[in-house]
């Protein structure tokens, strides 16, 4: 395994890190909203069925 390579996959891996990360952070609001919608449906439920 010569150096070049070495260089070059670290940074395909690199890149491909930073992108999962963006896509993560743009996606990041959307699970916010998701957890909140099932947490208070969760929660309504536990309130109304006691």
């Amino acid at each position: 395994m010569d150096y070049k390579n070495t260089v070059i996959t670290e940074e395909m891996l690199a890149s491909k890190t930073k992108r999962f990360i963006n896509n993560l952070i743009d996606l990041f609001p959307f699970y916010i909203i998701s957890y909140g919608i099932v947490y208070s449906v969760f929660y309504l439920g536990a309130y109304l069925g006691s």
